[in-house]
């Protein structure tokens, strides 16, 4: 006669009883040895950029840790991992963007993490034209700046005085105006 099944072992069980195999009356004892290694689960870290960052420039460094051995893709491609940490580098696109980051390991757990950054590599600069004399607001003002590659920028006032001039570069601007834009 022939005798399947299934039991379980809880993780501190190093002996096992199992009666009645085969027909026989006598419990039949199995021993396992070494106990049953423990699994720890897979987790997957991005160190690098923070999520929520603001960026300058691109392309970027992505870098991150594993708790253990596993194959990890960056937005759906695989990266190389050594000794459980991987970088690569990611291209972005102005505005938000988002890093996806996943691992599976070799017994096929998962884990993943998921960040945005934004990437500004344009400002803008805005205000309020004012008569400098009574503070009241100059509806229609000429407003100019010029950037930090000596293009020339220009817009009008609306009805309450406010400008917003983008798409500047980084950079000081040329002189008689103020600081960094």
């Amino acid at each position: 006669m022939d005798y399947s099944g299934d039991f379980g072992l809880d993780q501190d069980d190093s002996e096992k009883h199992i009666g009645y195999l085969a027909g026989k009356a006598a419990p039949y004892r199995v021993k396992f040895y070494g106990g049953s290694p423990s699994l720890s689960p897979l987790k997957v870290k991005i160190t690098s950029p923070k999520d929520g960052g603001v960026l300058n420039a691109t392309p970027i460094s992505v870098t991150g840790e594993l708790t253990h051995p596993a194959r990890v893709w960056v937005n759906g491609t695989e990266v190389p991992v050594a000794n459980n940490k991987f970088s690569v580098s990611v291209p972005l696109t102005e505005g938000e963007n988002s890093i996806a980051v996943g691992a599976q390991d070799e017994f096929g757990q998962r884990d993943s993490q998921n960040i945005r950054v934004t990437l500004l590599t344009k400002g803008k600069i805005s205000g309020t034209i004012t008569d400098s004399a009574t503070g009241f607001p100059l509806p229609s003002a000429q407003v100019e700046i010029t950037d930090a590659i000596n293009l020339l920028h220009k817009t009008t006032a609306d009805a309450q005085g406010r400008y917003e001039i983008g798409g500047l570069l980084p950079g000081r601007s040329r002189e008689g105006d103020q600081g960094w834009i």
